[in-house]
């Protein structure tokens, strides 16, 4: 290599989840799987946390579900099965 500085550039793959790049990490599913996910899906504007009285309620802001990666749609249609806000307790 040429003189100088080397710097790597890191980027997580585009096809990929947080909550799948967790996955492949730790070899399995976990509360850190699970969270990371969520918080993707919040990120993405599909669906909205709110705290209440020390446990946390997921309201789904929208039905469309384009914007999430396909594991992230799994986990939504069983998640929000029915229903526009889950209890997390």
């Amino acid at each position: 290599p040429a003189r100088g500085v080397v710097m790597p550039l890191y980027e997580p793959p585009a096809s990929l989840s947080p909550a799948a790049m967790r996955y492949l990490i730790r070899m399995g599913f976990d509360n850190k799987a699970f969270a990371a996910a969520i918080l993707d899906m919040a990120a993405r504007g599909y669906l909205r946390i709110r705290l209440q009285a020390g446990t946390y309620t997921l309201y789904r802001t929208k039905s469309d579900n384009r914007s999430l990666p396909a594991d992230e749609k799994q986990a939504a249609s069983v998640l929000f099965d029915g229903r526009d806000q889950l209890w997390l307790h």
